[in-house]
């Protein structure tokens, strides 16, 4: 979740969504949604010819800016695509399905984690090599509502000119984690704010609590595979990797790691399980 000026950006399982201050989704917001809908039920196929910006805008009643903040949205969502002097069509969706994945069967005995071979792999140049970096825990800028967040952003370099040179509170933005703390009230979870810090990425987060609970030389079940950071703070830390088997759809092995918890229940160091996400 982002607050930029009076906007807030919301990441969810299913995409993003906006709304402003008065927690209001705005309108091109709510007609894309409805496209989308209609995609996604199978009443617009793959192909089809969405209407024009100005057929949009009179159907719903909303500006032609507002039309077409809507097919951008769409765009922004994979959904539909802009053919040059021809408007905007549904996209098809790829078909293709990769062979099913098995479990991992890593090692039962825990390991000192060594990275130094890592930064090689990380700063592999796709654009002179020809390959797809994949090391990197970096989405490919298409996911991510680059478009709204340009917005946003800019909308609110105008209202405060300094508001990206200046320090925030050290627990973070209070009308964040206002919103913070409404979605865990929306998802059943009432939580005080005392127990909610802004940290800066989820490499800090993990560094926090890895340090809140762990000590050196201690055990840190982890999925295998897992997140190549959260190794790279095991081994700062001075602390060992046991890796617990995990699925690509079902994930963690609960049973393994239950018996992991049980053969090391009483030991000097007591193990924590983490998960990378």
């Amino acid at each position: 979740m982002l607050i930029l000026g009076t906007d807030t950006v919301t990441f969810t399982m299913n995409g993003y969504r906006i709304s402003d201050s008065s927690g209001a989704v705005p309108r091109y917001l709510q007609i894309a949604d409805e496209l989308a809908e209609e995609i996604r039920s199978g009443e617009r196929l793959a192909g089809e010819r969405l209407p024009s910006v100005r057929d949009l805008a009179r159907m719903r009643g909303v500006s032609i800016n507002t039309a077409i903040a809507a097919l951008r949205r769409m765009e922004d969502l994979g959904l539909a695509e802009s053919r040059e002097k021809s408007g905007h069509f549904v996209r098809a969706a790829a078909r293709t399905l990769a062979p099913a994945l098995k479990q991992a069967r890593p090692s039962r005995k825990a390991h000192s984690v060594t990275n130094s071979r890592w930064s090689d792999l990380l700063n592999i140049d796709g654009e002179t090599t020809g390959l797809i970096p994949l090391g990197a825990a970096v989405p490919d800028s298409s996911w991510l509502p680059v478009k709204a967040l340009r917005s946003a952003m800019q909308s609110t370099l105008r209202r405060v000119p300094g508001a990206f040179a200046a320090y925030g509170p050290l627990r973070g933005e209070n009308r964040l984690l206002a919103k913070v703390r409404q979605s865990y009230r929306d998802a059943g979870c009432a939580i005080d704010a005392d127990e909610l810090l802004i940290t800066n990425g989820c490499s800090e987060a993990l560094h926090l609590a890895l340090t809140a609970v762990g000590t050196p030389g201690g055990v840190v079940a982890v999925e295998s595979p897992t997140y190549f950071g959260f190794l790279q703070l095991i081994e700062r830390a001075g602390m060992k990797a046991l890796e617990i088997p995990t699925h690509p759809q079902t994930g963690m092995d609960l049973a393994h790691l239950e018996r992991a918890l049980q053969s090391h229940k009483g030991t000097p160091s007591a193990i924590r399980s983490a998960r990378s996400r």
